[in-house]
């Protein structure tokens, strides 16, 4: 008898493990993609402020170049930022589906448990 509930145990930790993994995975997703996002709008301000830097020493016929520079080193410092960002869709996000009897991974697609023999829930292939 003890036996089934240290089988019980250790599932309910796998699933827990398994739960917070998944969990932290998707906040660190989240916080990388808003992250993502704030960098573009700083590229987008920086760019426009370039363009109407531009703009406005053609017009004038006054030009600084240092002033210029420092408006392109900006936006290569965003764009290098943005380079060490490789953001995934967080729905994309995988879960391996777990028997809900005795922990072990099944497959997507299962019916049953291949380890225990239990019935897996149906919700695993309604998406």
């Amino acid at each position: 008898m003890s036996n089934i509930f240290d089988d019980i145990k250790k599932a309910g930790a796998k699933i827990v493990d398994t739960t917070a993994k998944t969990a932290t995975d998707i906040a660190k997703k989240g916080k990388d993609k808003a992250t993502v996002i704030s960098l573009e709008n700083e590229l987008a301000k920086a760019q426009r402020q370039l363009g109407a830097y531009v703009y406005t020493s053609r017009k004038t016929g006054i030009e600084d170049h240092d002033q210029m520079m420092q408006y392109i080193g900006r936006i290569a410092d965003i764009e290098i930022q943005l380079n060490g960002y490789k953001v995934e869709d967080i729905t994309k996000v995988e879960i391996t589906p777990i028997c809900p009897s005795c922990g072990a991974e099944v497959k997507e697609d299962a019916v049953f448990c291949e380890k225990c023999g239990a019935k897996v829930s149906s919700t695993l292939n309604e998406e």
